[in-house]
């Protein structure tokens, strides 16, 4: 009987061991399924972030410090900004990036998945790379985001973090680009070279090397103006081309003598040869508050040549073979228009051109857009440099050029959905030879463009750090 208690008492103990073994290893096993699923949430939100248009990529609001080691928020330390622990090995700590105006995700959110339920926190920080070249910005050089993921359960395996770096896709140098060593834009330095399949050192592009470069960078104030500050405020767009709503401004070159008949008068811009004033951390303001506020990072808002839920383009170059001329029926909110200071001595242009232009379509919405572009000869007005009467002297119409990029088929768009630069070289003489603009005269730009779909453009410029500019060639 003894025996065979003892016995019984042995498989009992046995039987017991077994099934606790049995109950911890299902316990591991719920903990690694989770912490799978939170470590997928956490890749899939991090993912989902990188999608988000570079100026979004904010927190729409700031979070609140905790006290509770197990939340993530413990690590976020009150300032203002407020700043959050990104290491906690270390405890190094970044600046949060709290954007309540384009910032478009918020500091915590639930999340589900099957059984399982949770929060996500997202920190998005300012990262300063010491290691940066000397042409970074001297702080937020890019952008963190970490992301920590909890789960509504007694067997949570503790907050799953991951964290990954976003950089400006159209982020450039503090000074202009590199041409071969020097400073400059490769697309306005005729002796830039590459090296070709060969090993062998070529001109990069052609025809835009015949000639000698003239550049021009685009900026956002009148062209009576000597030269152009950095903006300093949003405002509505310039009206650069049409005659303002009751304005009074004539035709007729007797009759523009008369300042009363040259109310309203469209007023250009001014395009020079001085990069955009400020540094790298000048605001970017929006300068078509007119035509709203939401969608771009900044500049202004181009209209399509016709509306309509249809557009009116059809995405070939011909689209831009009509409109050359410059008239007092054309919209400001569809044409931008720039023009130089008076000439101090006559200049001969070959044709050959070519643009660098910062810009995305509006709400980051696809489109196939047609980019047109006319070179102008503007004569001195009656009151010589005034500008105050360019209808009754108007712009000759020299040439101009379409731009139709390939279409992306992935996208159906051939523009950019999100802030980037656009760069190509035209002829807007084509077969007519190279033209004479006399001095005192100025020469003049103006962009259009048209859409197979009723899309806005935004046309960045005149900040340090989107320096968009044109190049005419010369004899």
């Amino acid at each position: 009987m003894v025996e065979v208690l003892i016995a019984a008492a042995l498989l009992v103990i046995a039987i017991l061991g077994m099934f606790l073994t049995f109950t911890d290893s299902q316990k591991l096993q719920l903990v690694s399924e989770r912490s799978t699923t939170m470590a997928h949430i956490a890749q899939r939100e991090i993912e989902r972030i990188e999608g988000i248009p570079y100026y979004q990529i904010g927190l729409n609001s700031a979070p609140s410090p905790s006290t509770d080691p197990k939340n993530p928020d413990y690590y976020v330390i009150a300032g203002s900004p407020p700043s959050f622990e990104w290491n906690r090995a270390t405890g190094a700590t970044e600046p949060l990036d709290i954007d309540t105006a384009n910032g478009t995700i918020p500091p915590v959110q639930s999340w589900t998945e099957g059984m399982f339920s949770g929060q996500i926190y997202d920190f998005i920080t300012w990262a300063t790379d010491t290691n940066c070249s000397p042409g970074c910005p001297s702080s937020q050089d890019y952008k963190r985001v970490t992301v920590g993921v909890t789960l509504n359960s007694e067997l949570s395996p503790g907050i799953v973090w991951l964290s990954s770096v976003i950089s400006d896709p159209s982020a450039l140098p503090g000074t202009p680009g590199v041409v071969n060593g020097t400073l400059g834009n490769p697309i306005s330095n005729g002796s830039t070279t590459c090296t070709n399949s060969s090993g062998q050192q070529v001109q990069c592009e052609s025809p835009i090397d015949a000639g000698n470069p003239n550049t021009f960078y685009l900026h956002d104030c009148a062209a009576t103006n000597a030269s152009c500050p950095a903006p300093s405020a949003s405002h509505p767009t310039h009206q650069t081309v049409g005659i303002a709503s009751g304005g009074t401004c004539t035709t007729s070159q007797s009759a523009a003598q008369s300042s009363t008949n040259t109310t309203g008068c469209p007023m250009p811009d001014l395009m020079d040869a001085n990069p955009p004033a400020g540094t790298a951390t000048t605001p970017l303001y929006q300068y078509s508050t007119d035509q709203g506020t939401n969608g771009y990072i900044g500049g202004r808002l181009l209209q399509p040549l016709c509306s309509g839920s249809s557009g009116c383009g059809t995405g070939q170059s011909s689209d831009c073979n009509a409109n050359q001329s410059y008239s007092s029926s054309l919209l400001p909110v569809q044409n931008e228009f720039w023009v130089t200071a008076p000439l101090s001595s006559s200049i001969t242009l070959t044709g050959e051109g070519g643009i660098s232009l910062f810009t995305e379509t509006d709400n980051g919405a696809p489109a196939v857009v047609s980019f047109c572009l006319e070179i102008y000869d503007v004569p001195p007005s009656g009151t010589a440099g005034s500008l105050q009467d360019l209808l009754a002297w108007p712009p000759v119409a020299l040439g101009g050029a379409g731009y139709v990029a390939a279409t992306d088929p992935a996208s159906g768009s051939n523009w950019p959905t999100s802030p980037s630069e656009v760069s190509y070289i035209f002829n807007f003489r084509g077969s007519n030879g190279a033209v004479t603009i006399p001095a005192g005269d100025r020469i003049g730009v103006r962009v259009w463009m048209l859409a197979e779909s009723n899309t806005p453009l935004a046309l960045i410029y005149d900040n340090p750090n989107y320096p968009s500019e044109i190049e005419l060639n010369s004899q």
